[in-house]
This record gives structure tokens, C-alpha cells and sequence, in this order.
């Protein structure tokens, strides 16, 4: 009989972090050092707030609309989370099509998790510069066919293409700037989820920083 285990579908926030088309690499400097003297061990942390493992609030997109500490930690909990693996390559995009042909497994989810297999790619240029991307379509779709999903999780940096920007930002608007905002956790690490286990519960833990838009987050899946 299997056990029930927790796993991180997050990425470490390392120097060699991938980061979008145009934004800083992530700087670690050592402030105190014990090897040098000093009484303890500190750093300096230097990165952008879509680095790594993020979580997108409207904010995001629309300036009325709510930030990281708007929200209550209640509202990154999901109850029912689910897992779509749905193989794109580079430059492809995720289309309504993709979403109809998996329809029959949603039921009441609240958490849409898309698995690409675009992650094996991370330590590569293409995983920044050529990565599949999701059209502004597919949130309406979701939103209106299933109405109970609150995010939206997947396995590459953005769900805008540094070659779609236009489309990119059209879907990060349609996802966030509406009344039922979908929320957004990009460069996921679904690789971790082995095809023997099935997603029990995810706990999504972003930085709380006042006044800003997006967050790396830990992010918690309880599997059995």
C-alpha cells in the first residue's frame, strides 16, 4: 500500500536560474562571512520577482486590482487539484483544441496544472527563448466551462513566448485582469510528479511583499 508523500513542484532559486527575456540574473552576495572573522553567515538576495517558481495576482496586469498581501494563504490552498500532460514543443501553443480533448477528466477541480515535459529543457536558451505559451483563448475557455478552477500551473517560464508578446500579454490579461481573476504559476517543476501517483492537495506559499504584483513561491503537492 502506498504512502501518502509531499513533494515541491518549485524550482531552487539559484545563480543560474533561467530568468524571462530581459530580466536580471539572480545575484547572491555573502555579507558576513564566518571563514573571514565575522560572527555569523549573511546574504544580500538580488532578483526579479518573476524569478523561478512564481506566483502571478492581478496586479499583475491591472492596477485596481489585488497584489500578493491582498491575499489570505487560504486562497493557495487547493483541495482538488489536477494534472493534464499535454506535450508541446518549441514555439506551440496551448489552444483550446488541447483543453476540449482532456475535458472529461475535469470534475470540479480547482487547480488546472498543465504538464508540457518542456521543463527537460531548463538548463537550456530554448527553455527562454523558444518555449510553448498558452493563447488568451484557452482562459476564457476555462473560466467558462469550468468555473471552479482558481489557478493555472505550468511546466515553462512564461505562458507568453518572448516571439508572442503580444499574445502572451493578451493571455496573461485574460487570465488576470477580469472579475474572476485565474491565477498564474509559471516555471513549475511537474517533473515530479511520477505517473504512479495521483495529486491529493497542493499548498502554494508565496513571498507576502507588500505592494508588488508577483512572487516566488514553494509550492507543496501532497501525492498518494
Amino acid at each position: 500500500m502506498k504512502k501518502n508523500k509531499f513533494i515541491l513542484l518549485s524550482h531552487k532559486i539559484t545563480s543560474d536560474t533561467p530568468v524571462y527575456s530581459g530580466t536580471d540574473k539572480v545575484v547572491v552576495t555573502q555579507i558576513k562571512d564566518k571563514q573571514k572573522g565575522d560572527s555569523c553567515n549573511t546574504f544580500n538576495l538580488s532578483f526579479n520577482n518573476h524569478t523561478a517558481t512564481h506566483l502571478d495576482c492581478p496586479f499583475h496586469f491591472s492596477n485596481n486590482a489585488k497584489k500578493i498581501c491582498d491575499y489570505k494563504i487560504t486562497d493557495f490552498i487547493f483541495e482538488k487539484p489536477i494534472l493534464l500532460d499535454i506535450e508541446k514543443k518549441s514555439n506551440m501553443a496551448l489552444t483550446i483544441d488541447d483543453l476540449k480533448k482532456n475535458a472529461n477528466k475535469i470534475q470540479n477541480n480547482d487547480l488546472l496544472l498543465v504538464r508540457t515535459h518542456f521543463e527537460k529543457y531548463r538548463n537550456t536558451e530554448k527553455y527562454i527563448f523558444d518555449n510553448p505559451f498558452v493563447l488568451a483563448e484557452c482562459f476564457e475557455f476555462i473560466r467558462k466551462n469550468w468555473r471552479t478552477v482558481r489557478a493555472f500551473g505550468i511546466d515553462t517560464i512564461s505562458i507568453s513566448n518572448i516571439k508572442n508578446r503580444e499574445e502572451g500579454r493578451a493571455a496573461h490579461k485574460s487570465a488576470l485582469a477580469h472579475r474572476k481573476p485565474i491565477i498564474l504559476i509559471e516555471d513549475m517543476k511537474l517533473s515530479a510528479i511520477k505517473k504512479n501517483y495521483k495529486i491529493r492537495k497542493i499548498i502554494a506559499a508565496p513571498y507576502f511583499i507588500e505592494q508588488i504584483d508577483a512572487a516566488p513561491v514553494t509550492v507543496i503537492a501532497e501525492l498518494f
